[in-house]
């Protein structure tokens, strides 16, 4: 009975506005994992501004994931705000290192 599982089976199976309505559900129960798939929604549905809204939402709450460390990221060199990238990645909880590896791929092209 857990919306945030219940999106992730609706997103699976490519039930888009079901799937945010759970996230939504979830999201405002205070579950931060939900605003990560809701991010991921948004910026599927070609709204990129507020994927990044939702995404440094997820970052603010704490305990957020590599692979929203590095969505951010990507999506802030993407619209060529470097020194936003740079600083996340600073910022960001040590992990594996993959973020780095990321941020130089970004940056070469």
């Amino acid at each position: 009975n857990d919306p945030l599982i219940r999106g992730i089976i609706y997103q699976v199976v490519n039930q888009t506005e079901l799937a945010k309505e759970n996230f939504e559900k979830a999201k405002e129960a205070g579950n931060l994992e939900a605003v990560f798939y809701l991010a991921g929604l948004y910026d599927k549905a070609g709204d990129r501004n507020y994927a990044i809204i939702l995404l440094e939402e997820y970052i603010a709450g704490g305990n957020a994931s590599a692979e929203g460390y590095l969505t951010l990221s990507s999506y802030y060199i993407e619209n060529e705000e470097y020194e936003k990238a740079l600083e996340l990645f600073a910022n960001r909880p040590q992990c594996c290192g993959t973020c780095l590896c990321v941020l130089h791929i970004h940056h070469s092209k």
